[in-house]
């Protein structure tokens, strides 16, 4: 699992709710892993997920999780994870 700097993570904020975000568990992150083992995945803009996710953000309200790739935060609505 990937970390991320405190003082950036203060200042992103999820895209739809404007909202904090939080780095995922490795719990969180096994969870949706098995998930998308199992084929059952799709982002918000319906495309399916096939490579297991590493490092996450999630907005905990709306349960939003966004992929970090490349230690790069996929920030856009359509890319996110509903948990």
């Amino acid at each position: 699992m990937q970390c991320m700097d405190p003082a950036l993570l203060e200042l992103l904020a999820c895209p739809k709710s404007k909202k904090p975000l939080r780095m995922a568990s490795a719990q969180e992150l096994d969870k949706l892993n098995k998930k998308i083992s199992a084929g059952s995945v799709r982002n918000i803009g319906n495309e399916m997920i096939t490579e297991p996710v590493t490092a996450g953000l999630i907005e905990p309200e709306n349960r939003i999780l966004y992929i970090i790739q490349d230690n790069i935060p996929r920030l856009i609505y359509e890319l996110g994870i509903k948990l």
